[in-house]
């Protein structure tokens, strides 16, 4: 149970004691030389004890240090001791701090991780869009030159591959046109110059 090592035992600060009804220690402490029968225990778990209570707390110890507390009552007849076993607050919440602070940390990580493929997934969703929304509005100003959109295969793929073909029935049509006004300015200067 002494062995000095924090995986095994009471670790590096436990300990376990006894103690009599006169609150005087009844063995040896791992911490204070010559503590048999006079280092005085007067904690809440003795008193604890001698009333007939057992149970486990947080505490301060004869050390005057917060520590983790399981104790009872010896049954034995004309006895009237306490039997405690305990170890240092901090040293048994070290592999709970150990724990939280491996998963804040892989927490943090995925979180990163999954903004950064959302960050990706939005680009590639966005950036399509965008440049099918410049062409429209060039389209719209009468702007008929080629533009890149780039191609997908999903929804925004088949958006950007209807507009190119509107785009391009628009643009012969507005040749046409063109062609036609060309066509008709010439007719008018004739028929003016036959005048």
């Amino acid at each position: 149970m002494l062995e000095n090592n924090s995986e095994n035992g009471l670790g590096t600060s436990g300990e376990s004691y006894l103690v009599g009804k006169n609150f005087f220690m009844r063995s040896t402490s791992r911490f204070k030389k010559n503590s048999l029968m006079r280092l005085t225990v007067n904690t809440e778990a003795v008193k604890d004890v001698l009333n007939n209570v057992s149970g486990n707390k947080i505490i301060n110890d004869y050390r005057g240090i917060k520590v983790l507390s399981s104790y009872g009552k010896i049954n034995f007849p004309d006895l009237n001791w306490a039997i405690l076993a305990e170890i240092d607050y901090q040293e048994a919440m070290m592999p709970v701090y150990n724990i939280r602070n491996e998963i804040i940390f892989y927490s943090i990580f995925i979180f990163l991780i999954v903004l950064i493929i959302v960050i990706i997934l939005s680009k590639k969703i966005t950036i399509p869009i965008q440049k099918l929304n410049e062409a429209v509005c060039e389209t719209g100003k009468g702007n008929f030159n080629e533009f890149k959109i780039s191609k997908t295969n999903d929804e925004i793929g088949e958006l950007s591959e209807s507009f190119i073909k509107m785009y391009h029935k628009i643009s012969e049509q507005a040749e046409k046109l063109e062609k036609e006004r060309t066509n008709s300015i010439n007719l008018l200067i004739d028929s003016q110059e036959k005048e």
